[in-house]
């Protein structure tokens, strides 16, 4: 069995304590954003987007191809239904019957299973031809685990693992702007955040009005964020 690998328990609240929300967090909302883009995508393919020619069209593809980023490896979490993880990095020219190798050489006794992703989702049977990468796992992918035995499907049910791998199990590890956040603030800063927050109650009652980023002033979506 291979060692280049990592366990982890299922999180908690205790292994993963939630930051404290910030001002930040309050703008733009998923709303503005796509109402600024809108124009720009419209511009692109919608009844004004500018007339192209196939190699005009195959030109900009192959530009937009080569600024994309090129991954050599990808890094795959399988999920179990107690919600601890194993974690292995693979090539990106690797298939799907490896993962499936590897997590066989995990557990102590031979169970049948499929791997999926979701949402959408998605199953990956182990005779799949595609490369990880060609199923667009790369750089990173998390996939799931449905046993054929239902009971090991259960929220509470802990997977088959050999008790040498169950040792290895550690903490999911927390990101350091995560772990700074939750560490860092307390409830009296959390407090004054959310009092000062764009479009918020101040603590003298009164209503500022709400702070957008230059880059979205200069969109019409600004115009009509403003108005709301």
């Amino acid at each position: 069995m291979d060692d280049a690998f990592a366990v982890y328990r299922a999180p908690n609240a205790q292994t993963q304590p939630l930051p404290q929300a910030s001002a930040d967090d309050f703008e733009p909302t998923p709303g503005e954003l796509r109402a600024a883009f809108a124009d720009a995508i419209n511009q692109r393919h919608g009844p004004n987007a500018p007339l192209m020619t196939s190699a005009m069209r195959a030109k900009r593809d192959a530009e937009i191809a080569k600024r994309k980023p090129q991954y050599t490896s990808v890094k795959v979490r399988v999920r179990f239904a107690d919600r601890s993880q194993v974690e292995k990095t693979f090539d990106v020219g690797a298939r799907i019957d490896q993962v499936y190798m590897f997590v066989d050489s995990l557990l102590e006794e031979t169970v049948a299973y499929t791997l999926f992703q979701s949402p959408p989702r998605r199953e990956f049977p182990v005779h799949a031809r595609e490369t990880l990468g060609q199923l667009g796992f790369a750089p990173a992918a998390v996939l799931g685990v449905r046993w054929e035995d239902a009971r090991l499907n259960a929220s509470d049910a802990l997977p088959p693992l050999k008790a040498d791998v169950r040792a290895r199990a550690r903490d999911m590890p927390i990101s350091p702007a995560l772990g700074a956040d939750a560490g860092g603030a307390g409830a009296g800063t959390s407090a004054g955040k959310h009092a000062g927050a764009p479009g918020g109650p101040h603590a003298d009652g009164e209503s500022r009005e709400r702070k957008v980023p230059k880059w979205f002033r200069s969109t019409g979506a600004s115009l009509r964020a403003a108005k709301k």
